[in-house]
């Protein structure tokens, strides 16, 4: 949760971080702290940004020479809003390269309800959208042709539009619960991330139901 891994599928190795110590340290390797590293994007052959949650920023993490560095918001000061460089989040959580603009990063920034971008080159932090409805805003994914997104948030799931940009519930928000059902009476418990398996269903690891969830869009199930 402190670190940066990589596996060839037999063994794993330490790139970056500590996996029992937690802080705010840029260095290479195990110098390096993080404060729970949540999701990853790989925008080159070599390097990583990284959602550092609990330092409120994104770090940059070269896979060759295991260096860190920042690569945008604020890094060990508490959350914040802001747009611009180097920007603020409070609390980014998941961040994927964004299908219809590819130098850009879609970033969810967990304490300000909102989906973030980050240009890679100039690294000048924006906000896609922001909604009371993102409230506790976590996993992140998005449909290829459209560009539309897929949304975790406190026991719902949702669709954001990448054109009109507008939030729709796509499963029952309110309480949490583990029940399968049409998509508007299903309950969840705080499901983290996603990941679009095949056009209209979703895979939703459901975190407090221990399971992985099936979501047929199509099919309304």
């Amino acid at each position: 949760k402190h670190a940066l891994m990589t596996s060839d599928g037999t063994t794993t190795h330490l790139i970056a971080g500590n996996f029992t110590r937690r802080g705010y340290r840029e260095g290479v390797g195990a110098e390096a702290r993080f404060f729970y590293l949540r999701g990853f994007a790989q925008i080159s052959e070599k390097l990583v940004v990284v959602a550092d949650w609990g330092n409120h920023c994104m770090r940059l993490i070269d896979r060759t020479t295991a260096n860190t560095s920042v690569f945008s918001g604020q890094c060990g000061e508490y959350g914040g809003y802001e747009d611009g460089r180097p920007g603020r989040f409070s609390y980014p959580w998941s961040v994927v390269m964004d299908q219809r603009e590819e130098s850009q990063l879609l970033i969810t920034d967990s304490g300000n309800a909102a989906v973030r971008t980050v240009d890679v080159m100039s690294r000048a932090v924006g906000t896609f959208v922001k909604s009371d409805s993102l409230s506790g805003i976590r996993g992140i994914t998005q449909e290829e042709k459209s560009g539309d997104l897929y949304v975790t948030a406190y026991h719902a799931v949702y669709r954001i539009t990448y054109i009109q940009r507008t939030v729709s519930l796509i499963s029952r928000s309110g309480s949490p619960g583990n029940r399968d059902s049409t998509l508007l009476d299903s309950l969840f418990n705080l499901p983290y991330e996603l990941i679009l398996i095949k056009p209209n269903t979703l895979l939703v690891a459901d975190s407090y139901a221990h399971k992985l969830r099936l979501v047929h869009m199509n099919s309304d199930k």
